[in-house]
């Protein structure tokens, strides 16, 4: 090999050697603009965007920022909170996750600790530090309701009692602040409301009529007067409604 020759193929080796090196640097600077650089979190009422947070694990950029969309989302869907995740990737790098939560509509106490139960009937024991646990109490549940894992979700005295808060909310929304509905395991219905002094007799049957009925009067501010001084109302006969006074406070329940 001349001279020439080799000064060619040096000058050759030296323009494949750069332009190696220069696609190296380029892929390095690609797949460093693909690193995740954050998580950005909404939806969120029921729990804190922290604790979220910590339930995923994501709590370093190490941890989260070379994964796939599919697996940040698979990750927050899994909290007993959360119905579904919506993950979106932004131009500086950050995923925006949108939380939508599950529905809540009442709690009640299973083996001893405060569950909150959704409009599906499912039952997610209380997460400390949960915002929001102001639900109406669905309470004295009868005791067979104990009996097997899944018995509760199912149980007929649960869904009426469901059933019961969310037809109260829909007939009277504005005149309505529901406390609890007393079950007593099985027996005439009871239920207890913050803005109303009285207790109510619901009884068992007839509920969407006993609901209206009882809705008119909370709607009705000279009627609605009258409950100040009650010490019950009773809707136990639907088409009319009985308001009994501290003078007859010994008629039993």
């Amino acid at each position: 090999m001349n001279t020439k020759e080799k000064v060619i193929t040096g000058t050759v080796i030296t323009l494949i050697s750069g332009v190696l090196i220069t696609l190296g640097v380029i892929a390095g600077m690609r797949e460093q603009e693909k690193l995740i650089t954050g998580l950005r979190i909404s939806g969120n009422q029921l729990l804190d965007k922290t604790d979220y947070i910590e339930f995923t694990g994501f709590t370093t950029p190490e941890s989260f920022n070379r994964l796939k969309l599919a697996d940040i989302k698979k990750r927050f869907d899994e909290h007993s909170y959360i119905m579904n995740t919506a993950v979106k990737r932004n131009a500086d790098n950050s995923v925006s996750v949108e939380i939508t939560e599950k529905m809540i509509v009442a709690q009640t106490i299973r083996d001893r600790a405060l569950h909150l139960i959704t409009e599906n009937l499912e039952l997610l024991k209380l997460i400390q530090g949960t915002l929001k646990a102001d639900y109406p109490v669905i309470s004295n549940l009868p005791d067979t309701l104990y009996t097997g894992a899944d018995s509760l979700k199912y149980n007929s005295e649960l869904k009426l009692g469901v059933r019961i808060i969310q037809g109260m909310l829909y007939a009277a929304p504005d005149a309505v602040r529901l406390a609890e509905v007393d079950m007593r395991r099985g027996n005439e219905i009871i239920m207890h409301m913050e803005n109303v002094p009285a207790f109510i007799k619901l009884g068992r049957g007839n509920f969407p009529l006993k609901i209206a009925a009882l809705s008119q009067l909370l709607k009705n501010v000279k009627l609605k007067m009258k409950l100040d001084n009650a010490l019950y109302v009773d809707v136990r006969y639907a088409k009319r409604i009985y308001i009994g006074n501290y003078e007859e406070s010994r008629l039993a329940i």
